[in-house]
C-alpha cells in the first residue's frame, strides 16, 4: 500500500468509527440504565476483572474478561443495527439454494436490519436480552446471523477497535456511576446510520455519593 492508501485507510477508520461506536455505545448506557438487573451484574463483573480499583488501566487481556459487558455490547449492535444496510458488487456468479443465479455485474444491498431481526435465529428480537450472545445460543446460529461490521472481505476494519473501545468507555462509566432513566419511548431515524431520534435520557448517579447529574 501507498502512503496515501495508509492514510485513507485511517482516516475511515478514525472518523467513520468514531459516529457509529458513539451510537451504540450511548444505546448501550440507555438499556443498562432501563435494566437495572443486568447492569449490576456487569458491575459486578467489572469490579471482579479491576478488583476494584476505578484508577486501574484497562489492558486488552483484562478487557476480554469482560464476557457479559461483550454479550450486552453485541445486543446493541445487534437490536439497533447501527448500519442497517450494504451493498456488495457480485463478481463471480452465484448460485442460490433454489438454484436461481445472481449474475457477475449484479449489486447486491443486504440488510443487516433484517438479519438481527429474523425470529428464527433471535426470538422477542425487538427485546433487547444480552443473553442472546450466551455461548450455547451463539453456537446454535450460522455464523453470519450477526454482523453488525459486515463480513468477507470488505467488512469494517475498525471491529476490534469498536469493540474495545466501547468496553473501555462503558466500563469505566459502570465503575464510577450508577446509571437510571424514567425514558419509555425509543424513535429511531434511519439513514446511512441508526440514529435515536429522541436522544438518550439518563441519569448519572455517583457510586461513592449521593449526588446526581443529569445527561
Amino acid at each position: 500500500m501507498t502512503d496515501e492508501e495508509i492514510n485513507d485507510e485511517i482516516m475511515t477508520l478514525i472518523f467513520a468509527g468514531t459516529d457509529t461506536t458513539v451510537t451504540a455505545t450511548c444505546f448501550t448506557l440507555l438499556m443498562l440504565a432501563k435494566n437495572q438487573d443486568i447492569q449490576e451484574k456487569v458491575y459486578e463483573e467489572i469490579n471482579t476483572v479491576f478488583s476494584g480499583d476505578k484508577n486501574e488501566s484497562a489492558e486488552v487481556s483484562e478487557l476480554a474478561k469482560l464476557k457479559f459487558l461483550d454479550q450486552c455490547i453485541k445486543e446493541s449492535l445487534r437490536k439497533l443495527s447501527i448500519v442497517p444496510l450494504v451493498e456488495r458488487r457480485v463478481t463471480n456468479d452465484v448460485v442460490l439454494s433454489d438454484g436461481r443465479v445472481v449474475p457477475t455485474g449484479s449489486n447486491l444491498i443486504l440488510s443487516i436490519y433484517a438479519v438481527h431481526n429474523n425470529p428464527q435465529y433471535y426470538p422477542d428480537p425487538q427485546v433487547w436480552n444480552p443473553y442472546n450472545f450466551d455461548e450455547d445460543k451463539v453456537a446454535q446460529r450460522p455464523n453470519h446471523a450477526f454482523i453488525p461490521f459486515a463480513t468477507g472481505l470488505r467488512q469494517c476494519i475498525g471491529n476490534k477497535f469498536a469493540m474495545i473501545s466501547m468496553k473501555v468507555f462503558i466500563s469505566k462509566i459502570l465503575q464510577n456511576f450508577k446509571l437510571t432513566t424514567d425514558q419509555t419511548e425509543f424513535q429511531f431515524d434511519y439513514y446511512l446510520i441508526v440514529r435515536c431520534r429522541n436522544g438518550y435520557h439518563i441519569k448519572f448517579e455517583e457510586r461513592s455519593k449521593e449526588k446526581k447529574t443529569d445527561t
